[in-house]
């Protein structure tokens, strides 16, 4: 994750990962990605999903922008692995 914002106290870009129903009501936040946890380069992460096992679910990944500077949240190579 890249960004321009300058603010070290305010989270004014945001990238939300949650788990979906069928029926698109979210069941859960994975996490919340902000301005505030840049770092360069990539970082791998990961989630524990078992507690919606048998579950017909939806990952859906949601980035917002505040109107001033730039965050770049990049989402690359994403897998599941069932066991």
């Amino acid at each position: 994750m890249d960004t321009a914002e300058t603010s070290t106290g305010t989270a004014y870009d945001t990238l939300k990962v949650q788990v979906l129903n069928g029926s698109g009501t979210v069941l859960g936040t994975l996490a919340t990605y902000s301005n505030l946890d840049a770092a360069p380069g990539y970082t791998q992460r990961g989630f524990d999903l078992s507690g919606y096992a048998g579950q017909t679910v939806t990952l859906k990944f949601t980035g917002t922008e505040g109107s001033k500077y730039q965050t770049s949240f990049v989402v690359d190579d994403t897998s599941l692995d069932v066991s």
